[in-house]
Order: C-alpha cells, then sequence, then structure tokens
C-alpha cells in the first residue's frame, strides 16, 4: 500500500509550496500541532476559487480524507490552508460595496461557506447566508426595483406628480397705452405669447431641460414677425438689422452669447452653441457668423428681416431726428425740437425644469435707427441676462445703456444672496435703480422655488407664464 505522497508531491499537486510552510496557525507562522492522530477526515475544507486575500470560499465535500505525516504535520489537502488569510471586511469605495453586494446576493447559499479557526486548531465552516435569506433578498430588491419603474410610469403619464416647472416669458417693455393700441393688435400680440409660452412648456412638462424651454419659447418669439428679435428685428440708421442674443446656465453659470449679427435666423441657437461648443463667451459680427456656418447654423439672406411695420418705424424716427425749430441752450449750442428715437422691446424667457435647475436667454433687435455697432445689454451676461441656482434667472428689456451700467440681471441675483432679499423685493429694488437713474424696461424674473417677478416702469410689458398650478397667465397692461 503506498505510502503518504512527498511534501513536495503534495504541494505540487495543489500548485502551493512547502506544505511545513504553508501550514500555519492562522497568522503566527508556527508549525501546526497534529492534536488528531494520523488519520483525519475533512468534510468542509477544498478550497473552490479564491477572490483575493480574505475573500476565499470554501467549497463542502464528503468524500475527501487526508492522512498526517510522521513528522507531526499534515499534508496534501491540508495544504490548502495556506491560501486563506482571514481579514474583516473593509470597503474601500463605492465599486468595492456593490461587487460584495453582487457575491454576496448570487452566490450558492447553501454550498459556500467561510472557514473559521477553532478554539483547538481545528477549522470549522460558517454558511455566509442561507437559501431562504438569499430569496428574501432578493424578492425585495426585485419589487424595488419594479416600484421604480412603475413610479416613472406615473410621472409620465401624471406630470403632476413631478416637481414643480414654471415658465416666464417677455415681449418687451415700452408696450403703447392701452387706448393707444387696436384690438386686433393686442389679440395678435397675446396669440404669439401664447405660442411661445405653449412651446417652452410642453419641453418642460416632458423633462426637457430649463435651456431646452428657453431656447424653445425664444426662437417662436424670432420667427414672429411681431416681436423686436429674429424676423421683427428694428432697423439701424443705416437700414440694416443687427441682431444680439444671449443664453445662460443657472446649474453650471456658463453662458453664450452673440451680438452684431445680420445673416442669423434665430440668434438665440447660436448663443446656446457659443456657450457649448466653443471657450468664448461672447462672439461679436463676422466671427460670430464664421462660427454659425462652421456648425450648420441656418444663415439667411439679410432681407429676410425685412418688415414694413420696422421700415416705418425708422422712417418716422429719422424725421422726428430733424430739428423743426432750433432752439438755443443755455450754452448757446442748437438742439432738435423733435422727440426722441423711439425704443423697441426685447424677447426673453426664465424657466426651472423638474430637475430644480435655472436658465435665461434673452434676445433682441435693439433699438430704432440706432448707430451700426451699438450694442446693448440683451448679449451682455449680468446685464440683461443671468441665471444661477443659488438665486434666480433673470432676462431684461428697455433702454440697454442703463441695464449695463447697472448690472441689472446680476444686481437682482446679489440683492438676494448677499442682502438675503426675496425675489420679488430684490427685482423691484434693482426697476427702482433703473428708474433713478432715467431709465425705463423691466425684468421678468424667477427663483428655484418657483416665485416669480416681473417688475417694470412703462405703460406696460409683453408678458406670459405658466406657474406651478399650470395655468397660463398673458399680460400687456397693468391687469
Amino acid at each position: 500500500m503506498p505510502g503518504p505522497p512527498s511534501p513536495s508531491s503534495a504541494g505540487a499537486d495543489l500548485g502551493v509550496g512547502d506544505p511545513r510552510q504553508s501550514l500555519g496557525s492562522f497568522g503566527t507562522g508556527a508549525p501546526l500541532a497534529r492534536p488528531w492522530g494520523n488519520e483525519l477526515s475533512l468534510s468542509s475544507l477544498v478550497l473552490a476559487r479564491g477572490a483575493g486575500p480574505g475573500q476565499h470560499e470554501v467549497k463542502t465535500s464528503r468524500d475527501i480524507s487526508t492522512q498526517g505525516g510522521a513528522d507531526g504535520c499534515v499534508h496534501r489537502h491540508l495544504a490548502i490552508s495556506s491560501c486563506y488569510s482571514p481579514r474583516p471586511f473593509r470597503p474601500s469605495g463605492v465599486w468595492t460595496v456593490l461587487r460584495g453586494l453582487w457575491r454576496l446576493l448570487w452566490s450558492a447559499p447553501a454550498e459556500h461557506g467561510t472557514a473559521v479557526p477553532r478554539g483547538d486548531g481545528a477549522l470549522v465552516q460558517s454558511h455566509m447566508l442561507d437559501s431562504k435569506r438569499h430569496s428574501h433578498i432578493t424578492t425585495v430588491l426585485i419589487s424595488f426595483f419594479f416600484g421604480l419603474l412603475f413610479l416613472h410610469g406615473l410621472c409620465q403619464t401624471y406630470p403632476q406628480l413631478r416637481p414643480n416647472v414654471v415658465l416666464v416669458i417677455h415681449g418687451g417693455a415700452g408696450a403703447k397705452l392701452r387706448s393707444e393700441i387696436g384690438e386686433g393688435e393686442e389679440e395678435a400680440y397675446r396669440a404669439g405669447l401664447r405660442s411661445a409660452l405653449e412651446a417652452g412648456y410642453q419641453v418642460l412638462q416632458k423633462g426637457g431641460s430649463s435651456l431646452d424651454a428657453v431656447e424653445t419659447s425664444i426662437r417662436v418669439m424670432e420667427d414672429s414677425p411681431l416681436f423686436n428679435a429674429g424676423k421683427g428685428a428694428v432697423f439701424t440708421s443705416q437700414g440694416t438689422n443687427e441682431l444680439d442674443a444671449s443664453i445662460m446656465d443657472g446649474r453650471t453659470l456658463m453662458a453664450g452669447a452673440v451680438a452684431g449679427v445680420q445673416r442669423i435666423k434665430n440668434p438665440i441657437s447660436l448663443a446656446r452653441l457659443v456657450m457649448t461648443r466653443s471657450p468664448h463667451v461672447l462672439l461679436a459680427g463676422d466671427g460670430a457668423e464664421t462660427f454659425a456656418r462652421q456648425q450648420g447654423i441656418e444663415l439667411v439672406d439679410p432681407k429676410y428681416f425685412f418688415t414694413e411695420k420696422r421700415w416705418q418705424e425708422l422712417q418716422k424716427a429719422r424725421e422726428a431726428e430733424q430739428p423743426k425749430m432750433p432752439s438755443a441752450s443755455p450754452r448757446g449750442e442748437l438742439q432738435p425740437t423733435g422727440p426722441p428715437t423711439p425704443e423697441s422691446g426685447t424677447v426673453g424667457a426664465v424657466a426651472l425644469d423638474t430637475t430644480g435647475n435655472l436658465a435665461a436667454g434673452t434676445s433682441t433687435g435693439g433699438m430704432t435707427n440706432k448707430r451700426p455697432g451699438r450694442i446693448g445689454d440683451s448679449p451682455i451676461i449680468g446685464a440683461g441676462t443671468y441665471a444661477n441656482n443659488h438665486t434666480c434667472a433673470v432676462s431684461a428689456t428697455g433702454r440697454g445703456e442703463y441695464f449695463i451700467r447697472l448690472a441689472v440681471a446680476h444686481d437682482v441675483s446679489a440683492l438676494m444672496e448677499y442682502k438675503g432679499l426675496p425675489l420679488k423685493e430684490a427685482a423691484s429694488q434693482v426697476i427702482g435703480k433703473v428708474t433713478k437713474l432715467g431709465g425705463e424696461g423691466g425684468v421678468i424674473a424667477l427663483d428655484r422655488s418657483g416665485n416669480m417677478a416681473t417688475p417694470y416702469n412703462t405703460p406696460g410689458m409683453f408678458r406670459a407664464y405658466i406657474g406651478s398650478d399650470g395655468k397660463a397667465v398673458i399680460k400687456i397692461f397693468q391687469e
């Protein structure tokens, strides 16, 4: 009858080293005594596979025996104890935790265990998880997963279950008095505002971002000849159209703007590309249009922006500039007696989406009869447009020079951040500063809680909004 295998053959058989070296007293390195005699039956100490130090698994076996050697050490199968080095589980990161959870749930629960030392030096098996517990945990996780799917379906079917979304838009301050505007003209403006409002709000209802909603609403107004932006832009003193726009993300504080463009159908979309696809914030003139071509933005013939209404406004402004009866100033200088150049409005939008992010955007054709190259507040971040999730989103309209000098849009945010003012009070104070300085205009503002403010100091301001109640409101005058 063959004798017990030599230490070297045992080690080779198991893929380990000298069993005398591998058999330790679990961390001390001392030889393991043989308290059990020459014959030892092992039922649960065959290594199935290793998963790194402290993570080995032991597979039960009922027909394996090991013989003790005459030198007092156990050879062959017991040598696998050298591969087990118990170590407490200390997660080092999210990946470690997830990996441990995966192994816990999907290991065969009745057949796996952890070998631990007993007081007399023997090894015993401690089962990690029984089958009933495994089944229970699996059921809970599956139920949780399908519960999330159910809630997601409810939110898609019933948008009111989502966090409140809010959209506020404006079509410019400086509206005529109610007595000076015809009924048909008023209805046309209300219809235009409604179209822009509903288009942007649909984006929010479908889970779109506040940036998408702002861009969508403004594009609708840019495509309408009613508003001073895009198609309805006013003329410069040379009879050309120069358009400006800007957009800002309240989550990242990223912003983009364009100024003085003459062939861009929708400047707000180009402004967004400046924000997302360039390292810059503001591009102007030919440089902006070159960038637009590179990005595939639609360019149009400058004649696209011609409207008879805006052309007649330019003619009236030119006539008003001609001094009919010059009068002497206190210094003896001749002063024109005609009225000042009429001002036209701007369009803008601010939005709050389902994730709680704010965004703001503004687009304009500027002032009727302005000098070529003049740039107002609309493309200036902090003057005509500003958004910050910690405070508010603002879009301004009015005489741009005053709004630039007062950094109107940012000032609303600053009053909220530094003085802790509520949105309405901050916006009203800022428009008060504009009035005191001699300027005219207004702002629309929105905070992360869905609070709105629309102060202005002109006879009216084209504005519309859908609040947390989902109801559309459209206003022009003090109503």
